[in-house]
């Protein structure tokens, strides 16, 4: 793998990868990326809105940066990238008062890492958009099963109950 160079007809950065594919005929197959196409090809992730997208070289130089569902820049990795390099795990990290769930998984032998950020909150919309959904129909559902049946018992202690009273009169 080369570090990212100027890919001058096309007026952009990428990175060449070359793999020996026989050492006794000499077959060598190459591959040219362009940083812009990875990035496209990052942003059709399956992500959340608002998840960043790192991916780095082994001098963790920033060789590619994308941010789903946004056009904004690197707000979150700004003054925060050198301390997402020390958690070695999958791990939920707090920044801004705003939690992201943190994955960094290594790519290559070279030491090429890709990192991914992603906002707990839009992570956990979807569940609790279905927990209180699930509140709201058990709430319904006790209104219009329990209230009734609630109802119909009382009244059959009451009635009889009212009914010695009268007697007792």
């Amino acid at each position: 793998r080369t570090d990212p160079f100027l890919f001058h007809y096309f007026n952009t950065y990428g990175i060449s990868y070359a793999k020996e594919l026989s050492t006794k005929n000499g077959i060598v197959i190459g591959v040219d990326i362009s940083l812009n196409n990875l990035d496209k090809l990052l942003k059709k992730q399956k992500l959340v809105k608002n998840s960043e997208i790192l991916l780095y070289d082994k001098k963790e130089n920033l060789l590619s940066y994308t941010k789903i569902g946004s056009s904004s820049h690197k707000t979150t990795i700004d003054n925060f990238y050198k301390e997402l390099h020390s958690i070695n795990t999958n791990n939920i990290v707090k920044f801004k008062s705003k939690e992201y769930f943190y994955n960094r998984y290594l790519l290559s032998e070279e030491n090429e890492y890709l990192e991914i950020l992603s906002p707990l909150d839009y992570i956990m919309r979807p569940y609790i958009e279905e927990i209180y959904g699930f509140i709201l129909v058990s709430l319904v559902v006790f209104l219009i099963v329990g209230i009734p049946l609630i109802l119909y018992s009382s009244n059959l202690i009451v009635y009889p109950l009212m009914a010695l009273s009268k007697e007792n009169n």
